[in-house]
């Protein structure tokens, strides 16, 4: 014969144990796998914009082979000559990260000049 034994303490234990699974498992799918897909998908919005200001920055620093500019003057050009609102604001947001990672990839150079860090194209 089955049969369960009846405690009573334990009848009432599925009314806290019950919600509290739900809720932990609530918590922690939105704090692993949503953040997740957020991640994705900005890095696939903003991968286009973070090309766009790496060929731009050495685009300009090609045209003007043999002068140095600060990353604030530099990224003050540029900003003159975009139009788009929001990949203005991603270039004064990410523009210097953006130039550290250009240096590493040696594509531009850098040099210091009165504690300032100027950068520049190379000519060959």
């Amino acid at each position: 014969m089955l049969g369960l034994v009846y405690f009573p303490p334990l009848s009432w234990l599925h009314l806290s144990v019950v919600p509290a699974i739900i809720i932990l498992g609530y918590y922690i799918f939105v704090k692993k796998y949503i953040p997740k897909r957020n991640i994705e998908k900005y890095n696939e919005k903003t991968k286009e914009l973070y090309v766009a200001t790496k060929n731009k920055i050495t685009n300009y620093l090609k045209t003007n082979i043999g002068k140095a500019y600060t990353a604030k003057t530099l990224l003050n050009k540029l900003d003159d000559s975009i139009k788009n609102s929001n990949f203005k604001k991603y270039v004064k947001k990410n523009g210097e990260r953006i130039l550290t990672e250009i240096i590493s990839d040696e594509y531009i150079q850098i040099a210091y000049k009165n504690g300032q860090t100027h950068y520049f194209f190379l000519s060959d």
